[in-house]
């Protein structure tokens, strides 16, 4: 088995982070019909594709 197949999720998975607006991160409100109030939090910042480029890597939604 390769080593790229067992640090994978097979079916996909969640994964929760919390994060805090600060001179790096930005926390923005964007409208979202979807979410609850119309609007979603989402943060700007390198973390935030660093995370994106993890969670991509190991097949978390």
């Amino acid at each position: 088995m390769y080593i790229e197949q067992r640090l994978r999720f097979p079916e996909g998975s969640d994964v929760v982070v919390a994060m805090e607006q600060n001179h790096r991160h930005l926390a923005v409100m964007e409208p979202d019909p979807t979410a609850p109030g119309g609007v979603r939090l989402q943060f700007k910042g390198f973390m935030v594709n660093v995370l994106a480029y993890l969670a991509q890597g190991l097949n978390f939604s």
